[in-house]
């Protein structure tokens, strides 16, 4: 059945990439991303308050890197299940991992990610395994890990904001050259979208970036491929939760409609 132009609308109203981080254990309070006001049960209020239907509220799990404990991703899990009935929002429970090597393996095993239950499972590259020298190598290298990933991690359902860390990353490891979306090589677009699409993973759109054009260019290329989208903000503090009226918008510019938006399944994990 087709929606009307106000369903339409309802639909885009989501958020599936915030951060509980408030629900940080001591050892990571010397993290700059640890808002103590990111708790779940705030997170809900606003939401609801900026009209969302439906969110996805998650932390990052590194076990393998030591860097962020299963007892955090836990604790965000137990704390989203006491909203899950909440009226006139629909919550879910997810995490973010890290791809972390070329072969594509995670922080977290997936074994433990599927008995832990969540309802979606984020993987997202946040650095270099190797030294690369430039920006070609850098895309070479992003692309084999995000691709291995989604093709040998089953339960993967969002690849988390490809690309989007590659300026922040290019300048820790040294590599030269400034960089923008409209450098990704138009074949590299192609395996990408043709590697989520295989897997049946979701590629998110980072909400913020909308307001670029290079970047609004990007994600019309992937949609004129077929990708499915996943809407996120990667909140890791209240500033960061915003109405998404202005990223729906945009997106319908250029062509993107609800019936490309992912929802959370649950039998993928």
């Amino acid at each position: 059945m087709k929606m009307n132009s106000q369903d339409e609308m309802r639909f885009f109203l989501q958020d599936f990439h915030i951060h509980a981080t408030a629900h940080r254990i001591a050892s990571s309070d010397n993290m700059a991303t640890t808002d103590r006001e990111m708790k779940v049960e705030k997170i809900v209020k606003k939401s609801l308050e900026l009209g969302f239907k439906r969110i996805g509220i998650i932390e990052h799990l590194e076990p393998i890197t030591g860097r962020h404990p299963w007892k955090e991703c836990l604790r965000v899990k137990e704390e989203v299940n006491k909203f899950k009935d909440i009226k006139g929002i629909s919550v879910y429970s997810g995490c973010e991992v890290s791809i972390i090597n070329l072969e594509g393996s995670l922080s977290a095993s997936s074994e433990e990610v599927k008995k832990a239950g969540f309802d979606f499972l984020i993987a997202s590259v946040h650095g270099m395994p190797k030294k690369v020298e430039n920006i070609p190598e850098y895309h070479r290298v992003a692309l084999t890990m995000m691709l291995n990933a989604i093709k040998s991690q089953p339960f993967i359902t969002i690849l988390g904001h490809p690309w989007r860390d590659t300026p922040k990353t290019l300048k820790r490891i040294g590599a030269i050259g400034q960089w923008d979306y409209s450098q990704i090589p138009s074949e590299d677009i192609v395996k990408i979208v043709d590697g989520t699409k295989k897997q049946n993973v979701a590629l998110e759109i980072t909400m913020d970036l909308v307001a670029k054009a290079e970047y609004l260019k990007f994600l019309k290329i992937v949609h004129q491929y077929g990708a499915r989208f996943s809407l996120g903000s990667d909140a890791h503090s209240m500033e960061s939760l915003k109405n998404s009226l202005v990223t729906i918008k945009a997106l319908k510019k250029i062509g993107i409609e609800s019936h490309s938006l992912w929802l959370p399944d649950k039998k993928r994990i």
